[in-house]
């Protein structure tokens, strides 16, 4: 028996108001450069987010000559080089998002906290705690292997909304599996030389031509599981998880010139929540040094938001209480989300200035958060509530 839209709205306001947050403390696992890993869920609940602690050491094994090393802006993140999540029937939710674009999304929706936590290089702002973020790159010392502590959190988000289960589903399934899987940056990519080095590939940076160094992280992932459980008999919030929420990045180099708009074309038949993105000009990130203007528009020709890059910037800070990471862009339609029904296409429009270099590395990641219908989500409501 089909429910009507009232029907289904009565049974999530149902569910909510019995649901209770719990958390579940999954086992420990040792990481380290280069390597692939998977974490199985437990069949616990509707999933909210899964909450990964990094707690480890960064080192650098230097030769004869020493030289002088930095951080790059989206380390430590980003030594997370990769997150999917596909749940048990099959269905990718997650694909390709770094770690570092994860702490750009959990700074914009929560500022005042990650700030703080999660965005070193704020002076009195910056936490002292270790069991909350520590992050730098040891001393050089010729021929000696030195190391230094890594501490930080990254949250990878099951549903569309911190307090809700918009987009997910039941992980109740006893015999289903959902996995989420993550690679850590191998150490050979950790380390480059010259300024012209990937910020989103590289940790760290030497400047001293003819030094030997290397880079490499160990340590543990102490991840928790966060979800909301009911008591039996309560009903399934059919219209919460109707459709499946998702997190995509992709990686797009073509049309990069200076003088050139960048036009990025959205796959349609989405709710759009939010777009993440990032540009780097050969290696270069300062939006004012790289753009002069940046759109969004919908159907080709409507610009919604039509902006100088000083005025978007200045908005974003004025929004947010912060200002957008370097080389970062966000569009946040989550109060006012662009349905299907309201749009033939979306596109965002970066106009690049002249004086910008497209020599390597040059590249725009664009990550989608959206909800889309899928032909599966039946299936998985079916059985979730069925186990």
């Amino acid at each position: 028996m089909t429910m009507s839209a009232a029907q289904a709205q009565a049974a999530t306001d149902a569910f909510y108001a019995a649901a209770v947050s719990r958390s579940v403390r999954m086992p420990s696992v040792q990481v380290s450069s280069g390597g692939l890993y998977n974490l199985t869920m437990p069949n616990a609940g509707y999933g909210r987010f899964l909450m990964l602690t990094f707690v480890g050491t960064i080192s650098c094994s230097s030769g004869a000559t020493v030289t002088t090393v930095t951080a790059t802006s989206r380390s430590p993140w980003n030594i997370i080089n990769s997150v999917n999540f596909t749940d048990y029937a099959g269905l990718q939710r997650i694909s390709a998002v770094s770690g570092a674009t994860l702490n750009q999304r959990r700074r914009i929706l929560t500022p005042d906290f990650s700030t703080e936590l999660y965005y070193p290089g704020q002076g009195a702002d910056k936490p002292t705690q270790a069991d909350y973020f520590a992050f730098s790159i040891p001393t050089q010392t010729a021929s000696t292997v030195t190391t230094a502590p890594v501490v930080f959190t990254l949250l990878v988000p099951f549903s569309a909304l911190y307090n809700s289960v918009r987009g997910s589903f039941p992980f109740t399934v006893p015999n289903g599996q959902s996995v989420v899987q993550f690679s850590i940056l191998p150490q050979q990519t950790m380390l480059a030389s010259g300024a012209t080095a990937d910020p989103d590939n590289v940790v760290a940076i030497a400047y001293t031509a003819g030094a030997t160094t290397t880079v490499s992280f160990s340590g543990t992932i102490y991840p928790t599981y966060y979800y909301y459980d009911a008591p039996a008999g309560v009903p399934t919030p059919v219209s919460e998880i109707s459709e499946v929420y998702e997190l995509v990045t992709v990686n797009d180099t073509s049309n990069l010139l200076g003088g050139n708009t960048k036009q990025f074309i959205l796959q349609t038949g989405r709710t759009y929540l939010r777009i993440f993105q990032h540009l780097v000009m050969q290696g270069a990130e300062e939006l004012s040094a790289n753009l002069l203007s940046v759109a969004f528009k919908v159907d080709a020709s409507t610009p919604v938001l039509d902006e100088w890059i000083q005025s978007y910037v200045n908005r974003l800070a004025q929004h947010y209480g912060q200002m957008p990471g370097i080389g970062e862009l966000v569009w946040d339609f989550s109060a006012h989300p662009w349905t299907p029904d309201s749009y033939g296409s979306l596109e965002t429009d970066l106009t690049i200035l002249g004086t910008a270099n497209n020599g390597s590395p040059t590249y725009l990641k664009t990550t989608r958060e959206c909800l889309y219908v899928s032909q599966q989500a039946p299936n998985l409501v079916q059985s979730g509530s069925a186990a």
